[in-house]
């Protein structure tokens, strides 16, 4: 695949520039150093531009606004790749605005914007023309536009208007790249911006003004919302997103642009069915379970209507202690993802009906199940369970998600930040749906809320990074981060937490590191980094370290130097029968090990007070064995998720006694991306 490529281009080049990337152990050195890159942005005489206004109309113009001044901004490298492999034709054009984060280029290894084939950091603007095929990053001339503030809904507006004006099309389609968050918000820009995301609703600012967008894909975490499709509707015709958090590989965008230019004179719909179907057949057997579905927004009034007339008879039927009582039922029965609050309407209007004693509201319930299945609005849904046994299913989704707490404990809304509901109110404040979620949550006892932080910009921010040259032996390393909820999230999963965004998988950027970076806005209580060694072919029994800071303007901290801990496979808690929790505490496994935790906010309302990183070394864990407590859902989800990818490895060894797993041999399944 792609990305494989780019990761071995990336290595080759960074191999040469070793000495600069202070944040990786090597084999020989006994010490680790934070990363310090440069952030001076200097000018560059604007290029000319490889088509000017009034040249012939081509049929499609995709315009990529790809904001990776984050932790993505490895993978961003990778996807204009991907771009450029599906080749060029005078019937489609790649338009791309990017900006890259220069810490994350450091931490791959290359500190330098030429490890991209670029001259700065700045933002940049690119028609992809095709050329150098062996060149990481863009292969032509990139147009330097100065440092941006990529969370800035005029610089999409910029973008697509200069994009139109300079090459101009019958169709447009609009690729928005970065994290998001759902009704949260959506991209980010860490030098400029901060913590500071854009809201979704200052997605019309950026949309507005600047004609029609046939296909708008959002190429980011947990974005099919039914809040989503409210702020773009009058600006695009079809919409592509995700309910459910994306892998770092993102849109698979070799495939999609080569489906596109195969049939250049498809339509709005075909297309976005099209990124659909080539999403589906890229991840078809990944470890990550995923989600994507298009939308005809012609089709949304009909649907508002429906769910309208429902959120009406909802806010009736929830004053009722039965009515109550039969909505959370429902709720709980919702699909959920991995910001847990959010759930499937689909799958939440089917158990209501089942539920519904009132034949009046089961007809409404009806009306809406149909409205959103309906070919007027629904274009494509594909859902899947991932293969890897800890992935979360997802396969009843079916294609749109809106805020709906299950009223328990589980999925409690936090009492401040974006994902509050009062933050939620603000963004829609005269809906339908907001007024059921108001009497709903706030009615009667009331819904329970979490305690949340606000760190400002001094965010808790850590990565765990190991040896440099284990990684051409077959080493891979998960970083799992297990947030105060018991939530579990792993990179090669998702990049999207409730709490904070993940690296992409350390494997597809051929990197030897994984990092988490906390919201602004957080849960109080404990946060736990693990290491878990998942492939050592060559036993080459890594070392690594955890680097931390707390203030984005500082240099990042070893915790571990001089004396760096390993991991290997000698007692591998899969191999462990009777798996135990007192076992994992006092470091009992030497592949799964807890490498640090955090307590964010729980003795005081002050960060400073509670931000000392704690490091269960071998010399320390005896001692520490009474102060490492997992909380009881903390607990439950580590339990699952063991047991669950134990039983898988069994069942393998029942089938091909002979035969390691392919994983286990350093070596990824030719079926798998």
């Amino acid at each position: 695949m792609q990305a494989l490529s780019t990761a071995r281009r990336w290595r080759a080049l960074t191999a040469v520039a070793l000495a600069a990337a202070s944040v990786a152990i090597t084999a020989c050195a006994d010490t680790v150093t934070a990363p310090r890159v440069a952030h001076a942005r200097p000018a560059l005489e604007l290029s000319n531009d490889s088509t000017r206004s009034g040249a012939p109309s081509r049929e499609w113009t995709v315009m990529v606004f790809m904001a990776a001044d984050n932790s993505l901004a490895v993978q961003g490298v990778g996807d204009i790749d991907e771009m450029e492999a599906a080749g060029v034709s005078p019937e489609v054009q790649v338009v791309v605005q990017a900006e890259f984060n220069p810490t994350e280029f450091a931490r791959a290894g290359c500190g330098q914007p030429s490890c991209a084939h670029l001259p700065n950091f700045n933002t940049f603007r690119y028609a992809i023309t095709g050329g150098a095929r062996s060149v990481t990053g863009p292969d032509g001339q990139v147009t330097d536009i100065g440092d941006r503030n990529m969370t800035d809904p005029a610089q999409i507006a910029e973008f697509v208007r200069w994009a139109k004006d300079r090459y101009p099309a019958k169709h447009y389609a609009l690729v928005l790249w970065n994290h998001g968050g759902g009704y949260a918000g959506l991209l980010e820009d860490l030098t400029t911006a901060g913590s500071h995301l854009m809201s979704i609703g200052e997605l019309p600012a950026a949309l507005s003004g600047v004609g029609a967008i046939d296909v708008l894909d959002f190429d980011m975490c947990l974005m099919a919302g039914y809040e989503t499709l409210t702020e773009v509707a009058p600006f695009a015709r079809y919409v592509v997103f995700s309910e459910e958090t994306e892998p770092g590989e993102g849109d698979p965008y070799t495939g999609m642009l080569t489906a596109l230019r195969a049939h250049p004179t498809a339509d709005g719909r075909a297309v976005a069915g099209m990124f659909v179907d080539e999403w589906a057949k890229f991840y078809e057997k990944h470890r990550a379970s995923t989600t994507k579905s298009a939308y005809d927004m012609a089709g949304f009034a009909q649907f508002t209507s429906a769910l309208d007339a429902a959120a009406d008879r909802l806010t009736a039927a929830v004053g009722d202690a039965d009515g109550n009582a039969a909505v959370h039922n429902a709720a709980e029965q919702a699909q959920r993802f991995d910001i847990k609050p959010l759930a499937d309407i689909g799958t939440f209007v089917d158990a209501l009906r089942e539920r519904a004693a009132d034949p009046s509201l089961a007809s409404t319930l009806g009306a809406l199940r149909e409205s959103l299945a309906s070919p007027a609005f629904l274009v494509r849904n594909t859902a899947r369970k991932g293969s890897a046994s800890n992935a979360r299913d997802v396969s009843r989704a079916t294609g749109l998600h809106a805020l709906l707490p299950s009223g328990g404990t589980d999925d409690a809304l936090p009492d401040g930040g974006p994902l509050s509901f009062a933050e939620y109110r603000k963004l829609l404040p005269e809906r339908a749906w907001t007024r059921f979620l108001t009497a709903y949550l706030e009615g009667g006892t009331g819904a329970p809320t979490t305690a949340a932080l606000d760190q400002g910009e001094q965010r808790f921010e850590s990565y765990v990074v190991w040896d440099t040259s284990s990684t051409s032996h077959g080493v891979d390393i998960d970083m799992w981060i297990l947030e105060p909820d018991g939530g579990l999230y792993i990179p090669f999963l998702g990049t999207v937490s409730p709490n904070g965004h993940l690296t992409p998988d350390s494997y597809d950027g051929g990197v030897s590191y994984e990092g988490y970076l906390t919201n602004r806005f957080v849960l109080r209580g404990r946060y736990y980094v693990l290491a878990n060694l998942y492939a050592d072919p060559a036993d080459v029994r890594p070392r690594y370290d955890v680097q931390y800071r707390f203030d984005q303007q500082r240099e990042f901290s070893s915790l571990y130097s001089p004396r760096f801990p390993r991991l290997s496979l000698q007692r591998s808690w899969l191999d462990d029968e009777d798996l135990t929790f007192e076992k994992l505490e006092a470091g009992a496994y030497t592949d799964l090990q807890i490498a640090a935790w955090v307590d964010l906010g729980m003795e005081s309302n002050s960060l400073a007070a509670t931000r000392t990183l704690n490091a269960p070394d071998a010399a320390m864990r005896g001692a520490l064995r009474g102060a490492v407590r997992l909380t009881a859902p903390q607990l439950q989800t580590v339990r699952r998720n063991l047991m669950a990818r134990s039983a898988m490895r069994n069942a393998a060894r029942m089938r091909s006694p002979n035969a390691a797993p392919a994983r286990a041999l350093g070596l990824r399944p030719l079926a798998e991306p």
